[in-house]
């Protein structure tokens, strides 16, 4: 006989939070440490860092209300790990960007106007709509042919 999560006293909730804590591992490591890092690889002071950051809030966003994810201790984590990575960018014994001094208002906006973006867009796609007689995520609307 092979127990499963039910026979557990707890499980369901330790199942729960065991997802959790995977999604908000996944979600931290794709859509803000590979994002921002590859962004700033390709664009590092150029102006085009806000649009190409802010396009790539849209596809993520979408990820994150697929997954049924709700991110807001995620952003508030985000937000400081943010912060302590740009300023790590601009210390000058950086190894990343040694050859330039980069432009730090850009840096900040650009990364803090995609988490800004990714939070609100996983929120707004999240968000209950009437589809059907049925109340559904907004981003279900958008596809209406997908089973459940």
């Amino acid at each position: 006989m092979i127990l499963g999560w039910e026979d557990i006293a707890g499980g369901s909730i330790i199942a729960s939070l065991l997802i959790w804590l995977g999604l908000s591992f996944l979600f931290y490591v794709v859509c803000y440490l590979a994002v921002l890092n590859i962004i700033d690889d390709l664009t590092k002071n150029s102006w085009t860092k806000a649009p190409l950051s802010a396009a790539a809030a849209l596809p993520f966003g979408f990820l994150i209300a697929i997954f049924n994810y709700s991110p807001w201790i995620l952003c508030l984590l985000i937000g400081y790990s943010n912060w302590r990575r740009v300023k790590g960018l601009a210390d000058p014994q950086s190894k990343k960007f040694r050859d330039i001094k980069i432009n730090l208002p850009l840096f900040y906006t650009s990364s803090y106007a995609y988490i800004i973006l990714l939070c609100a867009l996983a929120y707004l796609f999240q968000t209950p709509t009437e589809l059907h007689d049925q109340t559904v995520p907004w981003w279900k609307t958008l596809f209406p042919e997908l089973p459940e």
